[in-house]
């Protein structure tokens, strides 16, 4: 089974410019200092990077980052609503 945000990336990739492939590889090897990154208050260990008008959301537990979202902002606010960990 594919990851929801894999198949998001795919579709992000062929309408835009961004390299989200390089940017979904530092995120996972936890270079952080280049990108906008805010921890979610609603959330426990739930980040969001915002890159123009997308946001990725990823979870960090102790040195594992899981990618849970990826998408236009509007979506990933109302993806968030209704998300449970």
């Amino acid at each position: 089974m594919v990851k929801s945000w894999i198949k998001q990336l795919k579709i992000i990739n062929m309408n835009s410019k961004i390299n989200f492939d390089k940017i979904i590889l530092d995120i996972l090897n936890m270079e952080f200092e280049n990108y906008d990154i805010k921890n979610l208050n609603w959330y426990e260990n739930l980040y969001r990077v915002r890159i123009g008008t997308y946001r990725i959301i990823f979870k960090k537990i102790n040195s594992e980052i899981k990618i849970l979202f990826l998408w236009k902002r509007w979506d990933v606010y109302k993806w968030l609503r209704n998300y449970k960990e």
